[in-house]
């Protein structure tokens, strides 16, 4: 006797697993500067256009003072950190040039911008927050060379502070207020010291990498790379199951989720509902819908209890535990 329900305990399971499928995914990474969910629209632009004189002049046209270099790579931030975010598919992002905006020419923060004229700013370009290059310096070593083994070595190093503000006009508050450094160094070889050095780059290209580097880094904190999990699915007993297999094949995650989300809702046995919201809770956990997530596999064990569900309600309320010490310990950014 116990023998036949030892076997029948083995059937039932491997009945269950042959109803999932394992798949290798990118799961949203949760970023070091945390944004509202409703922020997905960003227009990156810069208040900084480096010059002397008084500001009058400067602010409505007396552009003979302006330091061109450092221009082109205030221009060159704002340019590559929309670059760099767009690339993600994360975020909709459109950069504007704002070369009269300047009130300001140090590595600090001035003062904030006035709140009616960034919501304008924030209307005219049909944008949630407004991400904005408001201070920057950079500071160049001199060059050293050295002598190897191999004939000589010169190098340097650029040094840049950037100052952000991220903005959310609507409803009136700062995303992210702070200075961030970054250095970048240069290092080339050569048989003698002067084909060494002449091999480094001018210092406007080394400026302009900088500056890439630097909104890179931004870029980053906001967007951080997907990180690589093993995950499980239904994808069998119902032919929109079927249906949402064959677009997860395809990497059509969308359609997927439409009949996922409309088996957990409208199917006619309790079963498929569970096993439809345990995939939703996996189509969430994917592009970084938490709550939602953690939401749909409670569901999903609600209806019907089971390990799988278990086990992954445990995964997801560790990911949301851990992100939350991380906000409380200052480790990642988040003012609202």
């Amino acid at each position: 006797m116990m023998k036949k329900i030892a076997t029948l305990i083995l059937t039932v399971t491997l009945l269950a697993s042959c109803q999932m499928n394992k798949i290798t995914l990118d799961l949203y990474s949760q970023p070091d500067l945390v944004l509202p969910p409703e922020v997905t629209t960003v227009l990156v632009t810069s208040k900084y256009v480096p010059a002397t004189g008084d500001y009058e002049h400067v602010q409505w046209g007396d552009y003979e003072s302006v330091d061109s270099l450092k221009w082109m790579v205030s221009e060159s931030i704002v340019d590559s950190l929309a670059a760099h975010l767009e690339a993600t598919n994360k975020y909709r992002v459109k950069p504007v040039h704002q070369p009269r905006m300047l009130r300001h020419n140090g590595s600090e923060l001035p003062e904030i911008q006035p709140w009616d004229g960034m919501e304008s700013m924030a209307k005219k370009e049909y944008v949630r927050a407004i991400l904005v290059l408001e201070s920057f310096d950079l500071k160049r070593s001199d060059t050293e060379i050295k002598k190897t083994d191999r004939g000589h070595q010169a190098e340097f190093s650029v040094d840049m502070k950037v100052g952000f503000r991220f903005y959310e006009p609507i409803r009136r508050r700062l995303l992210d207020d702070s200075i961030y450094q970054v250095k970048q160094v240069f290092r080339m070889t050569g048989s003698s010291p002067q084909g060494a050095q002449g091999r480094l780059p001018a210092d406007s290209i080394a400026f302009l990498l900088t500056a890439d580097k630097a909104a890179k880094k931004y870029a980053d904190m906001i967007a951080p790379p997907n990180i690589s999990d093993v995950r499980y699915y239904y994808h069998k007993g119902d032919t929109l199951m079927d249906q949402a297999h064959q677009f997860i094949r395809e990497d059509k995650w969308g359609r997927a989720e439409t009949r996922w989300k409309w088996l957990a809702y409208k199917a006619e046995d309790t079963l498929t509902k569970a096993r439809a919201s345990y995939n939703m809770a996996l189509a969430c956990e994917r592009n970084g819908r938490m709550n939602q997530a953690v939401g749909y596999a409670r569901r999903a064990y609600r209806l019907h209890p089971d390990k799988k569900s278990q086990e992954y309600i445990a995964i997801l309320e560790e990911r949301i535990r851990k992100h939350e010490e991380e906000v409380s310990s200052g480790e990642k950014i988040k003012r609202w």
